[in-house]
């Protein structure tokens, strides 16, 4: 073997290399190129808040923390305790606390009536028990609410998920369960179990950045005086009715801010509405109470309220529709804008985000007497003049990564609305069990050419005729485009 020889044997095998290499990347794309002309966006959507517990490392920790995550009535709530970023994944702990002891939670928001849901991608989750891994303890097949990019199933009139609901077969990944995309899902324990937290693991959202540019606290917030379904605080429904005005307080008033106020509020573009919890659940349950709050759009002669929110989430400051009750048999409800300047008389720039409609104001405890309905004219008192704290958060929301989200328009719909086109396909249904990243550790990758990431595409606002939201492939709303123009009614 000669040195000739020998210096050109490393040319040969740099110069195979690179054409395997070149083989590999064209399959890459070919695969890429087919996955994407696979799912193709549907011709609506509805909106979607942006679910909190993805958000580790873009908002504050002081605001995510003990922001109600979920809230099902008569079930209880969970809520972020705290979230860490670590490379490409956040880890986000949740406290529970609900009825069935067994339960153990995603971080999805099932939509049901008119409610705003939220979606979580993909994620692997440890479960604990007064600090002790109980992960194990999981009992082997659970259920779940469909997400990806889909229409519901049902409308506004179903007090179940508008979206479809499955059954799937447990799976762990080193210890940890593997959580599909969700709009809501439950485990089960072996057995009910004390103090029952998890742990989360998700990639950490990369495609938006996030802002804070106003925090509005109020800490004058009274219980709700008005109708609804009051559950077991019939009773006490009826007595304040009876004894004191309509009341509904507003967390935010725009009549009362100041021009620096609405200047900021006027730069935001999403807000996220933190409130506490009632200890006593209305509808028969053990765990807390959250309540619905809305966002209300007035005139002076007229006050429309949005559909109901039951969770915190980040939600489209000029995105809303009306609360379905107020539709009759409408397939789709009508949207508004509210929270901005509009009008051009004082009271028609009356716009405000309304506090959750709770009977019994958190801080307070429950009575035997507010069920029974002959509660003291002291007792009376007591729940009218408590106060407490609510907060809304205003964020500016930006996309900065082209990547893979489709503008899609954006209907909510109505009790009129009869079921859902044949719009998910194969990818969409591939993606609810993709592992987040954590688990792609022992997959081989070679770093060929690094380059920027795509810059995102412009809003396209004429392709919206009520408005569009930005989705990936798990029905995530990252991003929301409002109408061109839109004038109140």
């Amino acid at each position: 073997m000669t040195a000739s020889t020998l210096s050109k044997r490393p040319i040969t095998f740099l110069l195979v290399l690179l054409v395997l290499l070149a083989v590999l990347i064209g399959v890459s794309s070919a695969e890429n190129a087919t996955q994407d002309q696979t799912r193709i966006a549907p011709d609506w959507l509805e909106p979607m808040g942006l679910n909190l517990a993805t958000l580790t490392g873009l908002i504050p920790e002081s605001d995510l923390h003990d922001a109600v995550l979920v809230w099902i009535p008569g079930s209880g709530t969970v809520k972020y305790d705290s979230g860490v970023v670590s490379g490409d994944n956040i880890a986000v702990t949740v406290n529970y606390n609900i009825t069935n002891k067994r339960e153990v939670w995603c971080l999805g928001e099932s939509p049901q009536l008119d409610h705003t849901g939220t979606v979580q991608p993909p994620a692997t989750m440890r479960v604990y028990s007064n600090g002790t891994d109980v992960t194990s303890r999981i009992q082997s097949t659970f259920e779940y609410v469909q997400a990806g990019q889909i229409q519901p199933d049902a409308g506004a009139n179903t007090p179940i998920s508008r979206y479809p609901k499955v059954n799937g077969t447990v799976q762990f990944s080193n210890g940890s369960i593997v959580v599909p995309a969700n709009r809501g899902c439950k485990f089960m324990l072996d057995a009910a179990l004390p103090n029952v937290t998890a742990v989360f693991t998700m990639p950490r959202q990369d495609k938006i950045s996030i802002t804070k540019v106003y925090h509005h606290v109020n800490t004058n917030v009274h219980s709700y005086i008005g109708v609804g379904a009051a559950g077991n605080l019939a009773g006490l429904q009826s007595q304040m009715g009876s004894t004191y005005p309509f009341r509904h307080d507003p967390i935010v008033n725009w009549f009362d801010l100041t021009a620096a106020q609405k200047a900021a509020i006027n730069s935001s573009d999403y807000v996220f509405i933190k409130s506490p919890t009632s200890s006593h659940d209305m509808y028969g349950g053990t765990g807390d109470s959250h309540g619905t709050y809305r966002f209300a759009f007035n005139t002076s002669s007229y006050e429309w309220t949005s559909t109901d929110h039951v969770s915190a989430a980040l939600l489209p400051r000029l995105g809303h529709w009306r609360d379905a009750d107020t539709q009759g048999n409408q397939q789709f409800l009508d949207y508004f804008q509210a929270v901005y300047p509009h009008g051009a008389n004082i009271y028609e720039n009356f716009d405000s985000i309304k506090s959750a409609e709770l009977f019994l104001p958190p801080g307070m405890s429950y009575q035997p007497c507010m069920t029974a309905g002959n509660c003291s004219s002291a007792v009376l008192q007591q729940v009218y003049n408590h106060t407490y704290r609510a907060e809304a958060i205003f964020y500016r929301v930006e996309r900065i990564q082209g990547g893979d989200l489709e503008q899609v328009p954006l209907l909510a719909v109505g009790k009129g609305y009869a079921g859902r086109a044949a719009t998910a396909t194969a990818d969409d249904t591939a993606s609810e069990t993709q592992l987040p990243r954590e688990n792609l550790a022992n997959e081989v990758y070679i770093p060929i050419i690094f380059t920027a990431p795509a810059p995102p595409p412009p809003d396209n606002p004429a392709a919206c005729p009520g408005s569009c939201g930005w989705f990936d492939e798990y029905g995530q709303m990252l991003d929301f485009v409002p109408p061109s123009s839109w004038t109140f009614p």
